[in-house]
């Protein structure tokens, strides 16, 4: 069988960052290293946070219907 595991994103910070994946998205923290990385997730949906101070910002616009 062929899947996703998980998929990994920069963030400038890994507090906000685990808020908002809480908060909007639902996610519950699942395992946290060194204080620079964690990972968040729900059922067998995964993403693993690294905490880049200069990590480069990209901004979609998310739209309504």
């Amino acid at each position: 069988m062929i899947g996703l595991d998980h998929f990994a994103v920069n963030v400038r910070s890994l507090d906000a960052s685990t808020k908002w994946y809480s908060d909007v998205v639902g996610f519950l923290v699942l395992h946290r290293w060194n204080g620079v990385v964690m990972v968040v997730g729900r059922g067998n949906i995964k993403v693993e946070l690294f905490e880049r101070k200069r990590a480069k910002l990209w901004v979609t616009r998310i739209t309504r219907y």
